[in-house]
């Protein structure tokens, strides 16, 4: 992780707040784990949830950047959205729009000042999806909670299906997982619990 964090600090400087999107859950871990090290505001967009979803999270939160893996992620929609938000779109770590040079300031009057977190958004299933600005010292003191009653260690294996977008799967399951150095396997074949146990029995 550090390698790469060291890559994305050539884009992003840390107190940024960064939105990304992904297609490959490990890849997003992976980037989660680099951002957390740049100290910056991380705001997942899962793409399964709809180009919709991802445009209500990019026009409410603003975000300095949008990192992505390959730019064919990028709807035309959401490239829109960046260019009206004044995001910087990073794919690939090859800036591909550069956006607004506006102060952090005058750009997060959307969600307030805030120092580094993560912004968690809703499903929407019963209504507009909403952000909960959650700082690291909340998640941190989250784990802390978690481990009194989940304890794993580093001869445990994780099996992760759901999107990192839900805060009990980033906190509870990768974050958690991570520091207790446990293995993570990310499961991204249809939920049908034959199969799954299929692939539990596979990769142990």
């Amino acid at each position: 992780m550090q390698a790469k964090a060291e890559k994305l600090s050539r884009f992003i400087p840390a107190g940024s707040r960064v939105a990304f999107m992904e297609e490959q859950p490990v890849h997003e871990a992976e980037l989660v784990l680099a951002l957390i090290r740049l100290q910056v505001t991380v705001v997942p967009i899962a793409l399964k949830y709809g180009e919709q979803r991802a445009l209500q999270i990019l026009e409410h939160t603003q975000p300095e950047f949008l990192y992505t893996g390959s730019a064919s992620l990028i709807s035309e929609a959401c490239l829109q959205a960046c260019i009206r938000t004044g995001t910087t779109i990073i794919a690939d770590q090859t800036i591909c729009l550069h956006g607004s040079t506006s102060s952090l300031t005058s750009r997060h009057t959307s969600v307030g000042t805030m120092r580094s977190s993560m912004i968690m958004y809703t499903s929407g299933s019963t209504g507009k999806p909403k952000g909960a600005v959650l700082p690291y010292e909340s998640i941190e003191a989250n784990i802390r909670d978690i481990q009194t009653y989940w304890d794993i260690h580093e001869q445990d294996h994780l099996l992760i299906h759901r999107s990192l977008s839900h805060a009990s799967v980033m906190t509870g399951e990768l974050l958690h997982g991570v520091i207790s150095g446990s293995r993570l396997t990310f499961y991204q074949e249809v939920f049908l619990p034959r199969r799954m146990l299929s692939f539990m029995e596979r990769r142990g």
